[in-house]
């Protein structure tokens, strides 16, 4: 259904699935902290991102699929969480035996949700029948929900606004300087030397759009380094690959932290191992989805093709 939702609409570039984009099963120490930390701000997803609701016969007694498609149909204002004018982010598909028709659950979906205070939601998401894997999940989740439209109120408010760009100011004077930097530093200060009278504003320009340049290709450069782990549709293996130059190896190549999928072998077998099916990348499957890599602050890991029920799109 994602994959054929993506298909149907070439504009969306990016597309995050819970379930592929967050470390699953046995985690290390720093997978558990990031895991904790995204499970604690993943509410904030769901009321900016336009929203795949995948309806099948077990989405309306979930807590997880019930909490999500809540926050899909609001907005954040300065008054906190309003509906969401027309519920224009949400978007359904049925699944299952919705596959043909899901206009009535989808129409129940969007009267019991639309129009749902925090409180009321906070009641009905409470209650024994709506089933969660992990309690723990829940709770937090619906203490967070609590706090939400607080929080959405003082982000608006004129005190959280300057809070936030006084962080970003912070974070920016604390970021370790890169040529880029130096360069648009160096470049400010020449232009300020110069006696007022004899700059050149198409000058100035130039200098600028050029500072600007060179920053944007650092960027882009740094994003572009380090190594993935891609499958091999052919060989049906599991190997290295260097983004920056396309270099590939298949044994792990030196400084490389990428780590294969849990149970995933690299290499000396002819097929995938158990549950783990051809990745979305692959030339046959037409599709490729991205998540954080594992161990690396600058890469990214291809993922399988299995999903959950809603992505945010």
């Amino acid at each position: 259904k994602v994959k054929q939702y993506l298909q149907e609409h070439p504009e969306i570039k990016e597309v995050w699935i819970d379930f592929s984009c967050l470390p699953q099963g046995r985690r290390s120490a720093s997978q558990r902290q990031f895991f904790k930390s995204c499970l604690k701000a993943a509410n904030l997803l769901y009321l900016g991102f336009n929203i795949l609701v995948i309806v099948d016969a077990a989405y309306c007694a979930r807590f997880w699929t019930q909490f999500e498609c809540f926050l899909s149909m609001r907005r954040a204002t300065c008054s906190g969480l309003e509906p969401e004018v027309g519920n224009s982010r949400a978007h359904f598909v049925g699944d299952g035996q919705y596959e043909e028709d899901a206009s009535l659950v989808v129409q129940d979906l969007r009267r019991r949700w639309g129009d749902c205070s925090v409180k009321k939601a906070y009641d009905m998401l409470a209650r024994d029948d709506v089933a969660v894997t992990n309690q723990g999940d829940k709770e937090v989740q619906l203490q967070k929900l609590m706090d939400l439209e607080e929080r959405i109120r003082h982000l608006w408010s004129e005190e959280g606004v300057d809070r936030a760009v006084e962080a970003a100011a912070a974070d920016t004077e604390a970021r370790p300087k890169d040529s880029a930097d130096l360069e648009a530093e160096a470049a400010a200060a020449e232009t300020e030397a110069q006696p007022k009278d004899s700059v050149d504003p198409e000058a100035a320009r130039r200098a600028a759009d050029e500072s600007a340049r060179k920053a944007a290709d650092e960027a882009q450069r740094r994003e572009r380094a380090g190594w993935e782990v891609a499958w091999s549709a052919r060989h049906k293996r599991w190997f290295f690959q260097d983004r920056l130059s396309g270099a590939s190896s298949w044994s792990r190549p030196p400084g490389c932290t990428a780590e294969l999928p849990d149970g995933a072998p690299l290499h000396g077998s002819t097929r995938t191992s158990p549950g783990w099916s051809a990745p979305l990348h692959a030339p046959e499957a037409g599709a490729a989805l991205r998540c954080p890599l594992v161990g690396s602050p600058s890469g990214t890991r291809r993922i399988s093709s299995r999903t959950t029920s809603t992505a945010g799109v």
